[in-house]
């Protein structure tokens, strides 16, 4: 019995971790980043420079399920899926996230395209859309 009600309060434990850490203390903030992207059918990379750093990065569906999540790769912080590839210079113990490289692969389909970038630091959170044309 007394196992049973250790691993409940760990459990009640968990779950206000969780809620604290991502529904009361991290905050959505503007960035400097585009709310979203556009690609045409083509593809291509696009450049942008933010005000903020983050420390972990994902790519997600529209619904925020996490498709893959940043990883280091040659002194770049990177996160690739699908037709979709971000990177950014890695720095000494965070993500140095001034400078955001957004590449997508052409789209030879006749259909929209839609991912998210998905941006956390340590009390804050952004993300982009990232829409692509299909071809017409």
């Amino acid at each position: 019995m007394m196992v049973t009600i250790h691993k409940i309060s760990l459990a009640i434990v968990a779950v206000f971790c969780i809620f604290a850490l991502y529904g009361g203390c991290v905050e959505h903030i503007d960035s400097g980043f585009p709310k979203a992207i556009y690609f045409n059918s083509e593809g291509g990379e696009q450049v942008f420079i933010g005000r903020s750093s983050f420390y972990h990065y994902e790519i997600t569906d529209t619904d925020n399920n996490t498709l893959d999540y940043n990883k280091e790769i040659d002194g770049y912080e990177v996160v690739e899926y699908d037709w979709l590839k971000v990177s950014l210079p890695k720095a000494i113990g965070l993500v140095k996230g001034d400078t955001l490289t957004v590449t997508a692969q052409p789209n030879t389909t006749n259909n929209k395209r839609k991912l998210k970038i998905y941006m956390v630091g340590i009390d804050s959170y952004d993300e982009i859309l990232v829409v692509q044309d299909g071809v017409k």
